[in-house]
């Protein structure tokens, strides 16, 4: 059997800090963290479980307990190599082989080489034409696809954070439909690690163990409990295991390889039973149905959940009359505690936060999602301020709504028997209208709100009111423009005055309402509003 072990084949792709670009194994891009600037791939869940493999093995090998702990390493600037290198000789280097007959890395060791179905490598990619998945780049048949370990390799990380259900049999991954999953970006990938090392103690969750030293066998299809936070972070959601192959040019790269994988082991793997599992990296909303996660949306831009991403605390806000609330991220609120206890402060007035999502409909992927938000350092520790920015979210979403609303009346009988009626129209005013509101949010509304003392909250309600009349006026617009090109002939002229008017009163009564932003607005059951 060919071997391919990760710690030290060159895999995984990192750009330092001057920009240029190396491949490295695992135990060289942990030793040069602090030289290098990020781990770079293309394919965000490739890229975000990537760096989930590692924050999951550092974690496993340092085995920080206090905040204290994590407060020293960040202090010292890079990872203590000869700790990571006795907890490889603990562990057995033969766990980290891609092709190890009994303990294939990030894979489940097959009953015999020969035994079960087998399909094609494409698999393992979510943008490669296989079964019913659309073809858009890639244009080979998934039988003549052949992958070069380096590659199989990245995708594999992808499967613990993004798999999707499959069909029967075929469970998704722990998180069930993908989530955002939120980092704290630092100025080296070392801080970027350190600052998304999650303390399992801090809310009383087990570490567990990860995939690469479990030994119990998964059975496929049985409902199986999450034993702590690093099982949680490499789940095995499927029963995976490479078939290594004469070389060639991989099909993916274009690169030459000594040893291609065609053909996988392939089917149900782990299925989690819903007991005792959070990630720290995913925020989540709870609302009378239960918990739920934050999740992609079509057309809705990371900004608008920024809210709930990466200030709400658990407790800080309820809306809908107290039957919704939010959580940030367990990591995000471990950074607020690692910056009152350990006076750690970012490199400027920003903090940045990266996150990665792919919206899904059960096995069907639309698209992946990345996207970088830099928000006022000072936001993080004021759950009041918190509140106003959620406050000033729903103001703008609810005038969205108003506008989407008011746009149906520009078709006749109001769009009646016609549920999609102006429907491209709506989307693009509402489009518009976001667009034009980020600017506004970010670089002004967030900046001013931050610079106002904690116990002004007079100043801070003003400065809401504000917002509202700035919503009003780019919706206005926006309904004005959309409005103007259609038919001129009386009844459309008079459908068209309408659609203003309905549009004024509606927004009129919001903003003039006793709770400005907190009233509950009853949407049609008919979908007005697709973002």
């Amino acid at each position: 059997m060919p071997t391919y072990n990760v710690l030290h084949e060159p895999w995984i792709v990192v750009e330092d800090l001057e920009g240029a670009e190396r491949y490295l194994g695992i135990l060289d891009v942990l030793e040069q963290a602090h030289q290098l600037r990020r781990v770079v791939e293309p394919a965000p869940p490739i890229q975000c479980g990537m760096y989930r493999l590692l924050l999951a093995l550092v974690m496993d090998a340092l085995d920080l307990q206090e905040i204290e702990d994590l407060g020293a390493l960040l202090e010292d600037g890079q990872i203590p190599m000869t700790k990571l290198h006795q907890y490889i000789e603990r562990v057995s280097p033969s766990r980290f082989d891609l092709f190890d007959e009994k303990t294939p890395f990030l894979q489940m060791p097959a009953v015999g080489a020969e035994d079960g179905e087998t399909k094609s490598v494409a698999e393992l990619f979510f943008h490669l034409p296989t079964g019913t998945n659309v073809t858009h780049f890639h244009h080979v048949q998934a039988n003549e696809q052949a992958i070069a370990p380096d590659v199989c390799a990245r995708a594999l990380c992808a499967v613990a954070p993004f798999m999707t259900a499959g069909g029967a049999g075929y469970s998704p991954s722990i998180n069930g439909t993908p989530p955002w999953y939120v980092f704290v970006k630092g100025t080296t990938l070392f801080e970027t690690l350190v600052l998304n090392i999650y303390l399992a103690t801090t809310q009383g969750m087990g570490r567990g163990m990860p995939a690469w030293r479990q030994d119990e066998a998964v059975v496929p299809k049985a409902p199986r409990t999450c034993d702590g936070l690093l099982a949680g972070l490499t789940w095995q959601p499927r029963e995976i295991r490479l078939l290594p192959g004469e070389g060639g040019f991989c099909t993916y790269s274009g690169m030459s390889a000594s040893v291609l994988v065609r053909r996988i082991h392939y089917g149900p793997g782990a299925k989690y039973d819903g007991v005792n599992w959070t990630d720290p990296q995913v925020a989540y909303k709870t609302t009378e149905k239960g918990r739920m996660s934050i999740r992609p949306q079509e057309g809705r831009a990371l900004w608008r959940d920024a809210g709930a991403l990466f200030l709400l605390r658990q407790g800080d806000y309820s809306g809908d009359k107290g039957k919704v609330r939010f959580a940030r991220p367990a990591v995000v609120d471990q950074l607020r505690v690692l910056r009152n206890e350990w006076d750690w402060t970012p490199a400027s007035a920003s903090l940045i936060f990266e996150a990665y999502g792919m919206r899904v409909d059960k096995a069907k992927v639309f698209e992946w999602q990345y996207d970088q938000i830099g928000l006022p350092d000072a936001l993080l520790d004021r759950p009041r301020v918190a509140e106003r920015v959620q406050q000033a979210l729903d103001l703008s979403e609810t005038i969205s709504y108003y506008l989407a609303r008011a746009l149906k009346k520009a078709y006749p009988r109001n769009g009646g028997g016609n549920a999609s009626a102006l429907g491209r129209l709506i989307s693009r005013s509402q489009t518009t209208y976001w667009n034009i509101l980020r600017d506004a949010f970010m670089d002004e509304f967030l900046w001013t709100l931050s610079a106002k003392g904690v116990d002004d909250p007079e100043s801070m309600q003003s400065l809401l009111g504000e917002w509202g009349n700035r919503c009003k006026e780019v919706g206005l617009q926006v309904v004005q423009d959309a409005v103007g090109p259609l038919d001129a002939n009386a009844a459309a002229l008079a459908r068209q005055q309408d659609v203003l008017t309905t549009f004024r009163v509606s927004v009129y009564r919001l903003l003039h309402a006793d709770s400005l932003g907190a009233k509950k607005v009853k949407k049609s059951k008919k979908k007005g509003d697709a973002t």
